[in-house]
């Protein structure tokens, strides 16, 4: 019985503790997605959440709320392949019904961001930024609100994740194609010579033509001539 009360008591606690995090680092969007839904408007924040990357929050209307990520990867592997799926991560919304605005400012800064933060347009970040708009009567009403702050607090480490993953399915796929590559070189060198033959020892003749030859030379030695 004290084993099923603790129980009771421990899951909520260990549930609140892994949201610890969430809850933490997404406070600033949480009030900003919760004026939206009040339909009341917030000035625009900046927060330095990394050593070298940012996010911005900004309200372009009372029920709008737009984030921007900044990304910076000091791999140029992952710049290449972060670049990628920011591009992916923009053209999605074109199959996805009723998906948030994304848009991937990968040369130049974004205007209303540039506008509200002139400090942007000196900052340089290897893979740009990519904002996320949503709006209130389609994303937030009637729904938790847990799920789009557990996006935008794990969309980082979502793309890092993902990063690894594609990086060592191309590793696989390398190590697959070098081994079938051994394999056909393998199949393909030559057997090694082995002794030849009485024909092509002797210019063509078989040993029983040889044979015949050498005795019919012994027959003409022991022939008399009359």
């Amino acid at each position: 019985m004290i084993r099923i009360q603790r129980k009771e008591h421990i899951e909520p606690i260990a549930e609140l503790i892994s949201k610890f995090k969430m809850y933490f680092a997404s406070a600033p969007i949480r009030r900003y997605l919760k004026s939206a839904l009040e339909s009341k408007t917030l000035d625009p924040i900046e927060i330095a959440y990394r050593s070298d990357e940012k996010y911005w929050v900004m309200m372009p209307a009372k029920n709008e709320v737009q984030v921007y990520f900044a990304v910076n990867f000091n791999n140029q592997t992952d710049v290449s392949l972060g670049r990628v799926m920011l591009l992916e991560w923009q053209d999605s919304t074109r199959k996805v019904k009723a998906a948030p605005a994304i848009a991937f400012h990968d040369k130049t800064v974004s205007e209303a961001l540039a506008k509200a933060f002139p400090n942007t347009l000196k900052e340089v970040y290897s893979n740009g930024m990519i904002s996320f708009k949503l709006t209130a009567d389609i994303h937030l009403k009637g729904k938790p609100i847990d799920q789009p702050l557990t996006f935008f607090v794990g969309f980082r480490q979502y793309m890092s994740y993902h990063l690894h993953a594609m990086k060592q399915q191309l590793h696989s796929r390398m190590r697959d194609r070098v081994e079938k590559l051994e394999r056909v070189m393998n199949m393909a060198k030559r057997d090694k010579e082995g002794p030849k033959n009485w024909r092509e020892t002797f210019g063509g003749m078989t040993q029983e033509e040889r044979e015949l030859k050498e005795e019919k030379k012994i027959e003409e030695v022991f022939v008399h001539k009359k």
